[in-house]
């Protein structure tokens, strides 16, 4: 680095990395390679962007942040801070994961739900307080809570059994 600016490398360690200088000095370095800092909105635009179209093919953590990171070099904008990427990548996950549930669950016929909610009852006792708080944040329903009917049809050995089908898209 210190070549393409044509400084000697030993003033590299005596640079103040903090400060007034380091935030001019990247002010410039933005202007003259006309890019942008990033705003909340342009945070907001990248999650929704990941959660849309690369976590349905990628479920990489190194990846998304990769493509986070070459998304902000196409639109010209500086790549938030280590702690906001992170919070994107999170929220385009969270984001994902709640439409792919909610798209799954729609396609699943109410007779199939019922014996699912019965199952995922019992063992919901065992979950830890974290899971069950983070669903109520996402606003995600339990599965008891979804619509059911006693339709339930029994094996040869008289158990009763759930024949399950789920068509998932391809991307």
């Amino acid at each position: 680095m210190a070549g393409q600016v044509k400084v000697d490398a030993a003033l590299f360690a005596s640079y103040d990395w903090s400060g007034r200088t380091i935030k001019n000095h990247r002010a410039q370095i933005r202007d003259f390679r006309s890019f942008r800092e990033p705003t909340v909105g342009d945070e907001d635009k990248l999650a929704d962007w990941l959660a849309d179209k690369i976590c349905p093919v990628e479920m990489s953590r190194d990846r998304l942040r990769s493509a986070l990171l070459t998304r902000c070099r196409e639109d010209r904008i500086e790549p938030p801070k280590t702690t906001r990427i992170e919070r994107v990548l999170g929220a385009a996950e969270s984001m994902f994961e709640r439409q792919f549930t909610e798209t799954t669950v729609a396609r699943l016929s109410a007779t199939s739900v019922r014996p699912l909610g019965r199952t995922t009852a019992r063992k919901d006792t065992a979950f830890p307080v974290e899971a069950t708080r983070a669903r109520r944040a996402l606003g995600l329903p339990h599965v008891s809570q979804l619509p059911t009917t006693s339709d339930t049809s029994r094996n040869s050995a008289g158990s009763a059994a759930v024949r399950c089908t789920v068509r998932l898209p391809r991307w």
